[in-house]
């Protein structure tokens, strides 16, 4: 079950970007590595190189799934950060994801920021001791 700490809309806001990632870019991919590499060189394809269109399928297809296996680990890294994104007092995991943000998919600066906030407004509350309002 999700954790009481686990429910803030920095961790919602996280789980609604990881899922738009693999429902995009993931199915994207398994669909050309399982079904349409060939439908990706199609536009190379000229009848006087014959011999050439199959190596060219294969080596597109091997492209693909290699950029899907970078993508599904990032996916698992994702998740992790994501799940212990606003553990008290932090840091790691929000980076983690503004880092995959610089180099990917930057809707995940959306929960890596605020993470970062929520992170860095616990840890002040904690050494403070008290907090007068």
């Amino acid at each position: 079950m999700i954790e009481e700490h686990n429910k803030t809309g920095a961790t919602v806001a996280g789980w609604i970007v990881w899922w738009l990632h693999n429902v995009g870019v993931v199915s994207i991919l398994l669909f050309l590595v399982f079904g349409g590499a060939g439908f990706a060189v199609t536009s190379m394809h000229d009848a006087s190189v014959d011999a050439n269109y199959g190596a060219a399928v294969g080596v597109v297809t091997v492209f693909i799934a290699i950029v899907l296996a970078i993508e599904v680990a990032i996916q698992v890294l994702c998740f992790f950060a994501i799940k212990k994104l606003t553990t008290p007092a932090n840091y790691v995991w929000p980076i983690v994801l503004i880092v995959v943000a610089f180099f990917g998919n930057a809707l995940y600066f959306i929960p890596g920021i605020w993470g970062l906030v929520i992170n860095s407004g616990s840890h002040e509350i904690k050494s403070s001791g008290s907090r007068d309002d």
